[in-house]
């Protein structure tokens, strides 16, 4: 694709949308597009010193618009979207699985982008989008598959796609019975996070009374499945007090 024939898709002509692509891209590949093209260094930051701190990633953000919206830069923009898709590998390992398209490596987007636009070709894309978007809603921000669909939607209608993907969104988020399951599900996810800090706070304090029973000479192994292996000659009490301590550990899991 030819940088002059670019017309930039949705996400880069949203401001919210934008910042939150080039945000989620890691700093050393953003500058890293910078240091691999002088023609695009002089445009953007003629006369800065490329550093850790300098340009900082407003001023990135706002160069690289200009540069894709404006100028049209199809091979920023592309380099840009291989870098956002590469740090979600789940999203767009869901959002092939629902467009029926394997890819060995979800994350290289190079490897399927052609096998999408031949799908979005099709009379039924609409159909397979909505469908997409439906159940990307469930596991992902809302943000996040709105890049996701402007990053493969090339080619297509930008402001129809938009309007697609926003429909469908609202939709799911007033249906009743996916409204339900979301709550459930990020109930269950609280959940499961608390029971696993509690099982991790109780593996600390089990760690430092063990320690500060036996002396540090001697070497206890320690399963959580009820046995404390010692020498022969361990101290009752000192075996007493580690089974004590291995039996509030088990408690406080099971709370």
């Amino acid at each position: 694709m030819e940088s002059e024939a670019y017309t930039a898709v949705y996400h880069f002509r949203d401001d919210q949308l934008f910042k939150e692509f080039i945000f989620k891209i890691p700093r050393s590949q953003l500058l890293e597009h910078l240091r691999n093209d002088e023609p695009l260094r002089r445009r953007c930051f003629h006369g800065f010193r490329i550093s850790n701190t300098a340009p900082t990633c407003q001023q990135i953000l706002n160069a690289y618009k200009i540069e894709i919206v404006d100028r049209r830069n199809g091979r920023l923009a592309s380099l840009l979207c291989a870098d956002w898709i590469r740090q979600q590998p789940a999203l767009a390992s869901s959002a092939l699985q629902s467009l029926r398209i394997h890819a060995e490596d979800p994350a290289n987007a190079n490897s399927w982008i052609d096998d999408v636009h031949t799908t979005l070709r099709l009379q039924t894309w609409e159909v397979s989008i909505r469908t997409m978007v439906r159940e990307l809603a469930f596991q992902f921000p809302n943000v996040d598959i709105h890049i996701f669909v402007s990053i493969i939607s090339y080619g297509v209608n930008q402001k129809a796609m938009q309007t697609l993907v926003e429909e469908e969104l609202l939709r799911v988020a007033n249906d009743p019975q996916i409204l339900k399951k979301r709550i459930e599900d990020e109930r269950a996810a609280a959940v499961a996070n608390r029971i696993r800090g509690q099982h991790s706070r109780a593996r600390v304090g089990v760690d430092r009374e063990i320690a500060m029973v036996f002396p540090q000479s001697m070497e206890i192994t320690s399963d959580f499945g009820g046995t404390v292996c010692a020498a022969a000659d361990m101290d009752k009490m000192h075996a007493a007090s580690a089974a004590n301590a291995i039996h509030r550990f088990r408690v406080s899991i099971n709370c």
